[in-house]
């Protein structure tokens, strides 16, 4: 009877520190912000997820009259901010090692994340590469990384971030010469 009382305490109390155990991982878990995010690949996949209302539309994409600015990216972290809510940026790439944004972004509402606000990019590679997304706050804290995008093909990249500025840092993750064009809205 002894023993059968003492096993049944040792398994009580097995069960109630593994419990308490998971309650603590799961704290953690919550405490990080890990994004949300979506890739596509293909011209005519991004257009059916658009339409689709799963990922946002450009709003400039497909307006052939408007011609918007094409942006230059470069080596020091950017200093003035740009609004996403006015309207997309366009722009160029070519590097072997890392890039940064040539603003701060002010992200776009949006239903990605539970967050309510995402940042997009579409990019056209010059040839197959891989890329590494690094988004910052602009105090300049690190926030969080992309997944490695393997872009074969014109690709939409979107995650969900907070509402705040965001600037990004473009990495070649091979240390390979990689170019291209995309846009973010």
């Amino acid at each position: 009877m002894k023993k059968i009382f003492i096993l049944s305490l040792c398994v009580m109390l097995c069960l109630t520190s593994v419990i308490a155990y998971a309650d603590e991982d799961k704290e953690k878990f919550e405490d990080q912000s890990y994004p949300t995010f979506i890739i596509v690949k293909g011209e005519e996949n991004i257009k059916a997820y658009e339409e689709a209302g799963i990922i946002k539309p450009s709003p400039e994409r497909y307006e052939f009259l408007k011609l918007p600015e094409i942006g230059t990216m470069g080596t020091s972290v950017p200093t003035k901010t740009w609004d996403l809510n006015d309207s997309s940026r366009y722009f160029s790439y070519s590097f072997s090692s890392y890039i940064y944004s040539d603003y701060k972004y002010l992200p776009c509402p949006d239903s990605l994340g539970s967050t309510g606000y995402g940042i997009y990019h579409y990019f056209e590679p010059d040839a197959r590469q891989k890329m590494r997304l690094s988004f910052y706050s602009s105090n300049g804290d690190f926030e969080f990384n992309s997944p490695i995008l393997d872009l074969d093909d014109v690709t939409a990249y979107g995650t969900a971030v907070k509402n705040k500025a965001y600037y990004i840092k473009y990495t070649s993750t091979q240390g390979t010469r990689i170019s291209g064009s995309g846009e973010v809205y």
